[in-house]
């Protein structure tokens, strides 16, 4: 059995971050075609407050299954989307919130699951070249 541990980020705020965050993403010129696929965004929100819930140490409160390399190729995922526009504007909003030495914890793992999702971009397109 896994051994949980409760992150020194409540669900709460990561709540606000995900709210805070995705209403600058709908905003945001260069992010806002790669997310026009969600259709709910309150459950889009409550999936990713449960995913970073989980990220950072805290036991798991509904069932999902997550597949990242998936879900983000269907929205178009590249590289360049993430490291130039999405990870500079989710570093940006978890500042905004969280106190700084806890922020930098989050965005330690948002970094680590960015390079794993830039894995799998790299695997799947020397599988489907151009």
């Amino acid at each position: 059995m896994p051994h949980y541990h409760t992150p020194d980020v409540s669900r709460e705020q990561i709540a606000q971050v995900m709210d805070d965050f995705y209403a600058r993403v709908q905003q945001h010129p260069m992010l806002s075609p790669a997310f026009a696929v969600v259709q709910d965004w309150s459950h889009h929100k409550a999936v990713l407050t449960h995913y970073w819930w989980m990220a950072l140490g805290g036991e798991p409160y509904m069932e999902y299954t997550y597949d990242i390399g998936h879900k983000h190729r269907q929205a178009g995922y590249t590289p360049e989307l993430l490291n130039e526009y999405w990870m500079p504007l989710f570093e940006q909003t978890v500042r905004a919130h969280i106190a700084p030495e806890w922020a930098e914890i989050w965005l330690n793992q948002a970094r680590k699951i960015g390079g794993m999702m830039n894995l799998i971009d790299d695997y799947w397109r020397s599988l489907h070249p151009q």
